[in-house]
């Protein structure tokens, strides 16, 4: 949990230090005060990312050459400062922004381990009638801290998803023996997509079946009476939700080949976690259609 947090040049704050205790934490104010900045300096210092800026340095403060927090962590039920570890990011208006914990620098992924957050703002309400793209974000965040390695596996999806498509787009106005070489380029990155997808969509399955019983607890607490809650993963390819990796990366292998002519046709990647979604549901009746 965190145990203090310090703020240097984040938006409207200058400075400031704000302890927190144990347990559920209430933050009251005037408008303007500075109380989501709070929460982002939070995020931040968990993910490396904010919710509500797509670039760091827009939280640096106006006339400030560069914006730095720190974050005390340790466990609950311990208060012994040396089982505490310290986070800091220090973020310039110009130039990349540094990670460190305990004073020396560290990739952000390196945040997720010391702190778990989630996100739920009112515009999060997209998440059941916006895109699906929305609700993979939301998968993805919080799976990136659930599962060590889900961080990476999603970072060389994108980049093998990224020149599977350049090499998919290229193909349309081919040749024929053009056409041939470019398939032989792209095995590679269809292999890679097959591996880290298996990945991510085994990451996915098991981070929604964790969620159902607290989800569908905490969906009683505020109605008990509209029916149990759950979310589905939704695909193409139907996955068992307890299916193993190596399942997955058959039924992915298959896909890619059954959507191979199609794919030469349309010019981009037709199978793959980044096509498949997630359905809220509430007594067994899809919510985003009620």
């Amino acid at each position: 949990m965190i145990h203090q947090i310090q703020l240097h040049n984040i938006r409207s704050w200058t400075h400031g230090t704000v302890a927190l205790g144990s347990g559920p934490q209430l933050l009251w104010g005037v408008n303007g005060a500075g109380k989501t900045t709070l929460l982002e300096a939070c995020i931040i210092a968990a993910t490396g990312r904010s919710h509500r800026a797509s670039a760091l340095r827009e939280v640096v403060a106006r006339g400030a050459d560069a914006a730095r927090l720190t974050v005390t962590v340790g466990d609950e039920e311990v208060a012994d400062p040396l089982a505490q570890s310290t986070l800091a990011v220090e973020i310039p208006a110009h130039g990349r922004t540094q990670t460190l914990l305990n004073g020396t620098p560290r990739r952000p992924a390196a945040l997720m381990e010391r702190i778990k957050v989630a996100v739920f703002v009112p515009e999060e309400t997209g998440l059941v009638v916006g895109a699906p793209a929305v609700r993979r974000a939301l998968i993805d965040r919080v799976a990136t801290q659930w599962h060590p390695g889900y961080e990476q596996a999603l970072t060389r999806y994108e980049r093998a998803l990224k020149q599977r498509n350049r090499l998919l787009k290229d193909a349309l106005e081919a040749d024929g023996a053009t056409r041939r070489a470019l398939a032989l380029e792209m095995r590679p990155w269809t292999e890679m997509l097959i591996a880290t997808g298996a990945e991510i969509i085994e990451g996915r399955l098991a981070l929604l079946m964790a969620l159902d019983a607290p989800l569908a607890e905490a969906h009683r607490e505020v109605a008990p009476s509209e029916g149990t809650i759950a979310m589905r993963y939704t695909s193409r390819e139907n996955y068992d939700p307890s299916a193993p990796r190596e399942k997955i990366a058959t039924m992915l292998t298959q896909a890619f080949a059954d959507t191979a002519e199609t794919e030469g046709y349309q010019g981009h990647t037709l199978v793959g976690p980044h096509r498949d979604d997630a359905t809220f549901l509430v007594g067994g009746n899809n919510l985003a259609a009620t």
